[in-house]
């Protein structure tokens, strides 16, 4: 039986390594994919799309901005009001809850930098969701709305 080992076909020689990487990595995309559908996060963060490894060439604290934003989880006063870390929720410019809703769409501090975005991005109205929406890997959205959050010097 070892001898006819020797001389078969291997299992090696019937795939190409390149089909057996991507057999891989969508297995692995799979489960992942999979397991998030499945966790008791998923229901909270529907807006958030799935990840496309696609790299952007963003910097470190810029994919973190984003992702923050997307999650809704930027240190806004709101957000530093609940967890105990500021007096009030208030914006300091408008006197409305300091929400990232509020912060990217409406606050009146930001609105030189918001007509940048939307100079950039094009006559598509701004919403959360569309801002907030990668899937669709729109370098140029993406790259003109880590700009404004640069610009805003807030985070």
């Amino acid at each position: 039986m070892a001898k006819h080992a020797i001389g078969s076909p291997l299992a090696v020689d019937l795939i190409s390594p390149e089909d057996a990487a991507k057999a891989i990595d969508n297995h692995f995309k799979h489960n992942q994919l999979l397991e998030w559908t499945q966790s008791k996060y998923h229901a909270n963060f529907r807006h958030i799309s799935p990840v496309n490894l696609t790299p952007l060439y963003l910097k470190r604290s810029q994919e973190v901005l984003l992702l923050r934003l997307a999650s809704r989880s930027l240190p806004t006063k709101a957000q530093l009001f609940k967890c105990g870390l500021d007096d009030s929720p208030l914006c300091a410019s408008c006197n409305t809850n300091e929400t990232c809703d509020h912060f990217l769409l409406t606050c009146a501090q930001f609105e030189a930098q918001r007509e940048i975005l939307r100079n950039k991005v094009g006559p598509t109205p701004l919403s959360f969701g569309w801002l907030c929406y990668y899937k669709d890997l729109n370098s140029k959205k993406i790259k003109a709305l880590v700009e404004f959050l640069v610009s805003s010097h807030r985070f």
